[in-house]
């Protein structure tokens, strides 16, 4: 059973509701997804900060990868294992795809 992150949920929430996010929520949002392990949301909110206009490489350098540089923290202070170092690693590279999705051809 995938634990759900609440905080996710209420940001789609507002988000359905036409509000509008902040690069910084997004890119809060993109960290909170890789260290909470959301595999399959952290390509919903890719799409979502792509959708807003900003720049792909910002993303994945402030959002995904600060999530991991979190997870790797949380490594330190043996609060996460292995196993979750694995499952946000998974989350990054999804997020990742994504985003070379938009930037192909950039260099």
């Amino acid at each position: 059973m995938k634990i759900v992150n609440m905080e996710v949920i209420l940001q789609n929430k507002a988000l359905r509701k036409g509000e509008k996010m902040t690069k910084e929520e997004f890119l809060k949002k993109l960290s909170d997804c890789v260290v909470d392990m959301e595999e399959d949301s952290v390509v919903d909110v890719a799409k979502e900060y792509i959708q807003a206009g900003y720049d792909p490489l910002d993303g994945m350098l402030n959002g995904l990868v600060d999530g991991m540089k979190r997870a790797s923290q949380l490594f330190d202070e043996e609060e996460y294992y292995i196993p979750e170092l694995l499952v946000c690693s998974d989350a990054m590279n999804n997020g990742i795809e994504e985003f070379k999705k938009t930037s192909a051809g950039i260099e």
